[in-house]
């Protein structure tokens, strides 16, 4: 017989967690306070508010998150995201460049790095998907997939 307390459901303590997280985000910003979260909230914190359009919350998040790991990769796709969602697709394509080094198996890395050269460098995005032909096969078919339909992601934009 298995006990009840064993099993937990991680899923509602996930949500539990990142709601209280905002609350207390909210609370501090209402107030002007400092704040300080553990690198993987602000993960959460930052993918909720671009997933709610809520871009001057997430670049507050990021750049708090720089000051306090400096030397951190974390969240550098998402640092490219969010400067895709400004149009900034320039300084994007870099973030994105460097984040590959850390990151070159991160999919969401090669998708936002492929829209921004649709948007910034037209006619150089077959030359990029060439590039990354070397990625797994699934990462090539999702490429190759957004190369045909030009379809928006569900993170990168409003889902």
């Amino acid at each position: 017989m298995s006990d009840p307390f064993d099993e937990e459901p991680e899923e509602e303590d996930d949500d539990t967690n990142l709601a209280e997280s905002i609350n207390l985000l909210e609370e501090k910003l209402k107030n002007k306070e400092d704040f300080y979260f553990d690198s993987n909230i602000y993960e959460d914190l930052i993918t909720h508010y671009l997933k709610k359009s809520k871009l001057k919350i997430a670049e507050l998040l990021l750049k708090n998150f720089k000051q306090h790991y400096p030397q951190s990769d974390l969240l550098m796709v998402m640092d490219g995201t969010l400067l895709f969602r400004r149009s900034k697709y320039k300084q994007a394509i870099k973030v994105l460049d460097e984040a590959e080094k850390f990151h070159a198996d991160d999919l969401q890395l090669y998708l936002i790095c492929f829209m921004c050269y649709i948007h910034f460098k037209k006619k150089f995005y077959w030359e990029y998907c060439r590039k990354r032909l070397r990625l797994p096969l699934k990462n090539k078919m999702a490429i190759l997939k957004l190369s045909v339909l030009r379809y928006p992601l569900p993170l990168v934009f409003n889902s």
